[in-house]
């Protein structure tokens, strides 16, 4: 007999055995001997003739126990129920021991002792049956056990304790053991929050068949998606809506017909969505003065509804890059007539002003970040370029700010068209500085406290500035918060910007604050603006009434009488027109006060009545001038 190798256990009996999972090797747990109780385990290579040591003991030395090992997904199991647990010294009384009613597992791949915890029993309907402890099995040693695959339950028959057992005892392991299949990954990991996201889910043991279910538990909920099997090792499904639970990150599990839902799982992140209003571009590509001939870039940042940035990857954007009114020539045909008569089809080429298309390519980060390059090798005005993002119903929504429009030019820098290179250095300052400057001059010019506004003028004045203020706070805000996103991803790249980027902040804090100012000036003044706004209104229907008077009381001057005379109707004319002149600029005013004060569509009336003054006195005027033209051609003969 060859001799075995490796170290021996201690003889012992009361001891369990059996393969170990579906490996050529014996296990052994347990036993006791004249001398000693045992509670470590060792395995034996069949294959290797070796005695192998696994250093694992259970908590208390055990025998007469049962045990099973079970084939499980992803790890077997080996299971043991009661027995005489114990310790005693040798030649001591052996009475000192007690029978066990509890069970326990051994995990075979991470080779540690789990103990198998009771649950209280549900009918179908999930009505409360049967508390756990209740449903114990008594204390028992030298019973028989087996495995009951098809509803994946420990089966106990018999056994000793202090008299000879006849029962039947049954432990739904289902939550140990798990199906027949398991769950190793998924891919993608994450995904939109309104679902539909594609998912491939890797795993083994899986069937063909129509009724597979995924579940998606958030702890919140348990939304389920229906599967599709690719193979035995892959199955895929489209995640459900996670809308009413919000972002978050579900544990992934399925059940294939009838089974039970795998024990093991996995895991998918649900983001909010990327949002096109929030989402912002920036880089020297989307900038004037780029270097003709050198690649350019600009950056896409996907934010999320909430104003966030995104941190993963493979949103759809639609890029387009138009060369605007290029001149270029075209290739045409003409029918040309030959000598003989005979109609031919001649080629030529003919310069056309039109926009073309550039090529690009799009770079997927996969941390919310999209790199866009393109290269313009020919000088360029006007470059447009169009960003859409594809919303999850399919269809693309213009991200903020595009389009956005660039330039090329040739003597220009290479180092204009580089993420960090001059061009968006001097971007940056200029508009930081004009943003600066805004603040400050619109904060000066709202600032009642030092204003007469009882002067209507002095009154429209700061309105003018609280409209330019509502006017520019969105295009404000996007340029800042740009030029924040530029500075960051500037010191990503080892090239330091905090002063900028605590200059940026500031302004976002002076805009916010100019933003509030504004909005108390203007409940401050909106009496004022009523009241002005009324007395307008009402001055302006009292000088269209004043036209209309001017026009009738115009019809009976004597410059419309022949009798009068050229140079008396013409000198009154004349007269008459500067009135005209100050009624045009008292019309021009009362226009300010319609756009201001919004009553617009009332100054048609009176610019209808003042036109049909200029025209009637231009036309007595020209028709004065013929007179005279005619008294000198009869003067002449």
């Amino acid at each position: 007999m060859t001799e075995i190798a490796g170290s021996a256990p201690l003889p012992r009996g009361g001891h369990t055995a059996g393969v170990l999972a579906d490996e050529d090797k014996l296990f052994f747990y347990g036993g006791w001997s004249q001398t000693s109780q045992h509670s470590d385990c060792m395995i034996y290579d069949i294959k290797n003739n070796t005695w192998v040591d696994p250093e694992l003991s259970h908590e208390t030395p055990r025998w007469g126990h049962v045990g099973l090992m079970v084939a499980a997904i992803p790890s077997w199991k080996y299971f043991i129920f009661g027995g005489q647990i114990g310790n005693f010294e040798e030649g001591g009384n052996r009475t000192v021991s007690q029978l066990s009613d509890l069970s326990y597992f051994l995990d075979i791949r991470e080779m540690k002792w789990n103990t198998v915890n009771l649950e209280d029993l549900y009918d179908a309907k999930g009505t409360f049956v049967q508390k756990a402890c209740d449903n114990k099995p008594k204390a028992r040693e030298n019973s028989a056990m087996f495995f009951d695959a098809n509803d994946s339950r420990l089966v106990i028959f018999g056994g000793w304790a202090n008299n000879w057992l006849q029962d039947m005892v049954a432990l739904n392991v289902s939550s140990i053991t798990g199906p027949s299949y398991a769950i190793y990954a998924m891919k993608p990991s994450l995904g939109p929050l309104t679902g539909k996201t594609r998912v491939v889910i890797t795993g083994e043991g899986f069937k063909d068949t129509h009724n597979i279910a995924v579940k998606f538990d958030c702890g919140k909920g348990q939304p389920e998606a229906p599967g599709n099997f690719i193979s035995a090792t892959e199955i895929w499904c489209e995640t459900p809506s996670f809308e009413q639970y919000g972002p978050r990150q579900a544990e992934i599990t399925l059940k294939i017909g009838a089974g039970d839902y795998t024990i093991t799982s996995s895991n998918f992140v649900y983001f909010l969505n990327t949002d096109s209003e929030n989402t912002i571009a920036y880089g020297p590509g989307l900038l004037k003065q780029n270097a003709v001939g050198h690649k350019t870039v600009f950056a896409v940042q996907a934010r999320n509804t909430k104003g966030e940035n995104r941190e993963s990857g493979a949103d759809v954007f639609q890029v387009k890059i138009l060369h605007r009114n290029k001149k270029c020539m075209v290739k045409k045909t003409r029918e040309v007539e030959q000598m003989s008569g005979e109609i031919k089809l001649e080629e030529y080429e003919e310069e056309e002003i039109m926009d073309v298309e550039l090529e690009h390519q799009l770079l997927d980060n996969h941390d919310g970040t999209y790199d866009v390059q393109y290269t313009v090798n020919e000088e360029a005005e006007d470059v447009e370029v169009t960003v859409m993002y594809q919303n999850p119903q399919g269809e693309f929504e213009k991200i903020r700010g595009t389009p956005f429009h660039s330039s090329f030019k040739k003597g220009v820098s290479p180092k204009n068209n580089e993420m960090a290179g001059p061009l968006m250095g001097k971007h940056i300052d200029f508009t930081l500085g004009d943003i600066e400057s805004f603040i400050a001059n619109n904060s000066k010019e709202i600032n009642i406290k030092n204003k007469n506004i009882q002067d209507v003028f002095e009154l429209l004045k700061v309105k003018e500035s609280l409209q330019d203020i509502q006017k520019q706070k969105e295009s404000t805000l996007l340029n800042l918060d740009v030029i924040e996103e530029m500075l960051i991803a500037q010191s990503k790249q080892n090239n330091p910007k905090e002063n900028d980027i605590k200059k940026v902040k500031k302004l976002k804090a002076d805009l916010t604050q100019l933003q509030n100012m504004s909005s108390m000036v203007e409940k401050d003044i909106s009496g004022q603006v009523k009241a002005e706004g009324d007395k307008a209104q009402d001055d302006l229907h009292k000088f269209d009434e004043k036209l209309k008077e001017f026009y009738t009381h115009m019809k009976k001057e004597d410059f419309y009488k022949y009798g009068n005379g050229a140079e008396a109707s013409q000198k009154r004319i004349k007269e008459v027109l500067e009135n005209v002149t100050d009624m045009e600029a008292k019309l021009k005013d009362f226009e300010y006060f319609g756009k201001m004060f919004n009553f617009s569509n009332e100054i048609e009336s009176p610019e209808q009545n003042l036109a049909k003054i200029k025209k009637d006195l231009d036309m007595v005027n020209v028709l004065w001038n013929k007179i005279i033209n005619c008294q000198t051609i009869f003067k002449s003969y």
